[in-house]
């Protein structure tokens, strides 16, 4: 947390959006409580308990897991939006601990945790990135690394688009950087929701393009 935050916390203290407890935004009772999204492949909604991309989607993804904790509506919702449009950055903590609680791929294989970069003007109209912010946050949670391994390009909006617009949209979004680091590794992506998975893809595609072992994903909330 910025030192300016924790000032603003001390005048005006956080409350949780679930039962107003102060001094955070979602308590551990609270977070128990977030009602659990089905393990399923993302793309066709094929049950599977650890969110595996099952064998035909895999033809027209990278991503080898999609794992999201609840579902984007109510208190999740909430939290979201105070984190990406309200400067409440220490709703990042709180998500990363819901995440860390249900995730199961901790104390598996070795993995690098990364994160979907946020578009350069949004990043700028906030102060930070919320994706990284969040990635930080459940690294600790691991005890694994946080690294910084893509870059984006352009500043493509998405809100409103469709699998197939925003896979266009998305072709060229992506950069790798550390590539050296992504040879041989276990990836796992962050961020906080997904809608249709277009994202997340792209990403993935860039990774394992550069070498990357495995790449999974965990989101907080699934749209």
């Amino acid at each position: 947390m910025q030192i300016i935050e924790q000032i603003i916390a001390t005048v005006a203290p956080h409350y949780c959006l679930g039962c107003d407890t102060e001094g955070t935004l979602l308590c551990a009772a609270c977070a128990s409580t977030l009602p659990p999204t089905p393990g399923q492949c993302y793309r066709c909604g094929k049950l599977d308990e650890l969110g595996r991309t099952c064998v035909s989607c895999r033809r027209n993804s990278s991503l080898r897991s999609v794992q999201a904790v609840t579902t984007y509506e109510g208190t999740a919702k909430g939290l979201i939006a105070r984190l990406k449009f309200e400067r409440a950055q220490a709703a990042a903590k709180d998500v990363a601990a819901a995440m860390a609680a249900r995730l199961t791929f901790k104390g598996g294989e070795q993995f690098l945790v990364t994160y979907i970069p946020t578009a350069n003007t949004r990043v700028r109209r906030r102060g930070y990135d919320q994706a990284q912010l969040i990635a930080r946050e459940l690294a600790r949670e691991f005890g694994t690394s946080r690294v910084a391994l893509l870059a984006r390009v352009g500043n493509v909006r998405q809100l409103g688009a469709g699998r197939e617009q925003r896979r266009a949209q998305l072709a060229n979004a992506f950069r790798p950087l550390k590539p050296y680091m992504v040879q041989n590794a276990n990836v796992v992506l962050i961020d906080d929701v997904i809608t249709t998975g277009s994202t997340l893809e792209a990403a993935a595609a860039i990774l394992k393009a550069a070498g990357a072992k495995t790449v999974h994903a965990a989101v907080f909330a699934r749209a």
